[in-house]
């Protein structure tokens, strides 16, 4: 049986270098993440500090606690990156971000705002900017 996929590169039918960049965004995209393990309290710059290492867009915040709730902001410099993301012991994912943008240098930092539960994790996808 012959190989199903060809090899050959034609021109206005394979996938163009913006296409192919765009579905390789895994070998650009980096990950911060924020671990509060324990009680969670209420206060600023949990879960450590970031420099974004680049100007990027933030694309996703992946968070999940161990058990019962927190309500957590993502902050860059002085920019509120995304607001009001509450948490649980189930999976969630936001997608749609307040104010994406993240310049190269800034400190991003994570504030719990609301907090009645166990251990937060959450991850800030940045991809970056061309």
């Amino acid at each position: 049986m012959a190989f199903p996929y060809s090899s050959a590169v034609v021109a206005g039918t394979n996938a163009t270098a913006t296409e192919h960049n765009n579905t390789r965004k895994d070998g650009l995209t980096r990950f911060l993440k924020f671990e509060i393990v324990g009680t969670l309290v209420v206060a600023n710059k949990q879960g450590g500090s970031f420099i974004a290492p680049f100007n990027g867009s933030v694309v996703q915040i992946y968070h999940k606690t161990t058990s019962g709730t927190a309500s957590f902001r993502i902050k860059s410099a002085s920019n509120v990156v995304d607001s009001a993301i509450s948490s649980s012991s189930t999976y969630a994912t936001e997608t749609v971000i307040a104010l994406p943008t993240v310049t190269k240098g800034e400190l991003v930092t994570l504030d719990i705002t609301t907090a009645s539960g166990v251990d937060l994790v959450a991850m800030v996808e940045i991809l970056p900017t061309p």
